[in-house]
């Protein structure tokens, strides 16, 4: 997925949509907010750690949020229908 969107736009860019006192991206131990620009366009995502926990789960929420937004652009449709999970 990132490979696709480097060939599409080398300048695309995600964000938390929130960030904690810390300046850190708010996680809120289960769901990730962000906002993916590609090409000038930006889309909302959420991702969501399912059952992990700790470091585990920010970084499953986080794949989670980009794959959401990404399918916004039509990215990676035919693994959404299929259900397949993607890492």
């Amino acid at each position: 997925m990132i490979g696709r969107l480097l060939e599409v736009d080398p300048t695309w860019s995600m964000e938390p949509l929130a960030r904690n006192e810390h300046s850190l991206p708010l996680f809120d131990g289960t769901s990730l907010w962000v906002r993916l620009t590609v090409a000038g366009l930006t889309r909302i995502g959420v991702g969501d750690s399912g059952s992990r926990t700790g470091r585990w789960a920010k970084k499953d929420a986080f794949s989670d949020a980009l794959r959401n937004a990404g399918k916004q652009f039509g990215m990676a449709l035919d693994l959404w229908a299929s259900g397949k999970r993607i890492t």
